[in-house]
């Protein structure tokens, strides 16, 4: 029960933050994907998702027959690497949280194993030069809500979009700009990514050195995890659960991911 009650609030926490924001604020203060006029088409097994930008902030998502409009707030600082935008929650009976921005990286490679990392819950598809679309729907009923989550995020290589990802398709996603708005983006952010390193043996990932960074994390919080954590195998990748009372819930990282090689892959 521990470890489930630690993996929600870790939920929580990797969402939102400790921040609000502003929800007038002008996209081109944060690292943005969409714009206004532009509308995200993304074609997923259970349907078509489509998300139209209507101001700065306010996004439209429409799905089987159904519609909902949120204004983003515009994060104050980095969180988990984006410094893009969130909604974090609310309505009746349709629950959503979306979360918006670019992701920096230092390799292609890092890129896609972000991606594959993220909440499993969630159906992820991309492009070929890195537009990430994330949707989940968990219907309600007449006694509780439909729980969305819906992602959009663009992946950036050393400051560019990347060219031909793998396992990308881009007829799963369109993109469309309002002839009546000017065809622009938004501008990449100037966020240099980190490249790997070892520590004390331990091949670690740009991505991981850049969260240590934002989070103000050591190395000696991510090795406390992996002596002491509770481990579990996903996949390709062993994850240490920081669970037990030699862990503090508001102090503590969750979770390390290391794979086959011992690298250290990601953690929240």
């Amino acid at each position: 029960m521990h470890l489930i009650l630690r993996i929600v609030f870790c939920f929580f926490l990797f969402v939102f933050g400790c921040e609000l924001k502003n929800p007038l604020i002008s996209e081109s203060q944060n690292e943005m994907v969409m714009i206004e006029g532009m509308t995200i088409e993304a074609l997923f097994p259970k349907g078509k998702l489509t998300i139209t930008t209507d101001a700065a902030m306010k996004r439209t998502f429409q799905w089987n027959n159904e519609k909902v409009t949120t204004t983003l707030l515009g994060r104050m600082k980095r969180w988990n690497g984006s410094f893009g935008a969130y909604f974090p929650g609310g309505g009746d009976p349709i629950h959503i949280v979306v979360e918006e921005g670019q992701q920096h990286f230092c390799s292609t490679m890092e890129a896609l194993e972000w991606i594959d990392l993220q909440n499993s819950r969630i159906s992820y598809i991309y492009t070929s030069d890195g537009l990430v679309v994330g949707w989940d729907v968990q219907s309600g009923n007449k006694v509780s809500k439909t729980i969305i989550q819906a992602q959009i995020w663009q992946l950036y290589v050393n400051g560019e979009k990347p060219n031909n990802i793998k396992n990308s398709n881009d007829k799963l996603i369109n993109v469309y700009v309002n002839n009546n708005y000017k065809k622009s983006f938004p501008k990449i952010g100037t966020y240099k990514a980190s490249v790997p390193k070892t520590i004390n043996g331990y091949l670690v990932s740009g991505k991981a050195i850049d969260l240590m960074k934002e989070k103000k994390k050591s190395f000696d919080d991510i090795e406390k995890v992996l002596k002491y954590g509770e481990l579990r195998r996903d996949g390709d990748y062993l994850t240490y659960y920081a669970t037990g009372n030699k862990f503090d819930s508001f102090k503590d990282l969750f979770w390390v991911k290391i794979d086959k090689n011992k690298r250290i892959a990601l953690f929240n």
